[in-house]
């Protein structure tokens, strides 16, 4: 029988924070399995959804190193991975059956950037950002090229996905900063059958998307989001 589930990652006071919030969204939407991948014993909340927590050493303050290795922390043969500070607000079923029809990942694409506005994120957050964002343009064939965002994703457990992230471990390894620079170039390297969700499911009418909420100190949200 085949296990699905969703998976978090909450390192750190704001994020586990985060986390409990999107349990609040979550518990008005879904009852599938949970796990949080963390170094620390989070307590259960009572509005919110039960979940198990993985523990998981990651000496990176971002805890990418938790995130590039998730194709062998989670339980699920089919998971799904939100950010902490995702909140849900409809239905995500839909993901499951594009899993069961035998796709192997699924992530949303990014938006349309200009070569400039591109991974400014990478340079906004990483010492060697600006260095990392060149590297990805030139290893994958030059400006534009398709990305895809890493806070919510879907995957079946199968051996491309497995090689995709081995490649992602070995490509986030260069630079140890963000994630997204790595992916890209991870999905150049080996890519999965991957089907190419809309922007409703990561920061549109579905799934609400905080970003970086998570690192920051006090902004912890409320269930009013």
């Amino acid at each position: 029988m085949t296990t699905r589930g969703i998976v978090y990652i909450a390192y750190g006071k704001a994020a586990i924070g985060q986390f409990h919030v999107a349990l609040q969204h979550l518990h008005r939407r879904a009852h599938w399995p949970i796990a949080v991948v963390s170094d620390e014993r989070i307590p259960q909340i009572q509005r919110g959804l039960p979940f198990r927590v993985i523990p998981f050493e990651c000496p990176d303050p971002g805890a990418r190193w938790a995130k590039v290795n998730l194709d062998s922390l989670t339980p699920f043969d089919h998971t799904l991975y939100l950010d902490a500070d995702t909140r849900v607000r409809g239905d995500l079923s839909p993901i499951w059956d594009v899993l069961d029809d035998g796709w192997e990942m699924a992530f949303t694409p990014c938006g349309t950037k200009t070569r400039i506005s591109a991974m400014k994120h990478i340079i906004t957050y990483e010492a060697g950002g600006l260095a990392e964002k060149n590297a990805t343009f030139a290893e994958c064939g030059g400006w534009p090229f398709i990305g895809w965002q890493g806070g919510v994703m879907a995957w079946r457990d199968c051996d491309r996905v497995r090689q995709f992230f081995a490649a992602w471990r070995e490509e986030w390894q260069r630079w140890r900063g963000q994630d997204q620079g790595a992916l890209v170039r991870a999905y150049r390297r080996a890519p999965a059958r991957t089907f190419a969700l809309g922007r409703a499911f990561n920061g549109g009418v579905l799934v609400g998307h905080y970003h970086s909420h998570a690192r920051r100190r006090g902004m912890i949200g409320s269930i009013a989001e």
